[in-house]
């Protein structure tokens, strides 16, 4: 899923100025910084309260209680550790099925296959 993902967006972006990528580690390692230049790109101003975004979750309860299961890590804050989180939560059999299925999209994203 995640590879027909990435060639959906690989091909509408190239045809498409509407699209603003930004990869999952840079937006972990310098949050406000990429935060800033979304904002910029959507045309809002950037506040740092966006960083809490998690309280927000945990306030309003804007995550279904059936998707909080699943991601748990919405009512928390932004953690660094989890940019290579799956080293340690995937088996050497999935990584081994995700370079094989994925291998090309991840290379192309800048992702060393292991």
């Amino acid at each position: 899923q995640w590879s027909q993902v990435v060639n959906l967006i690989d091909e509408y972006y190239q045809k498409n100025e509407q699209f603003y990528l930004v990869s999952y580690e840079r937006l972990i390692k310098e949050p406000s910084v990429q935060l800033t230049k979304i904002c910029e790109w959507l045309g809002v101003n950037f506040q740092e309260t966006m960083l809490n975004f998690y309280q927000k979750n945990i306030e309003l309860n804007l995550v279904s209680p059936n998707r909080a299961v699943f991601h748990p890590n919405t009512f928390k804050p932004i953690d660094r550790e989890r940019i290579d989180g799956w080293r340690s939560e995937l088996s050497v059999a999935e990584i081994e099925a995700i370079q094989i299925t994925s291998g090309k999209n991840l290379e192309k994203l800048g992702y060393k296959c292991i």
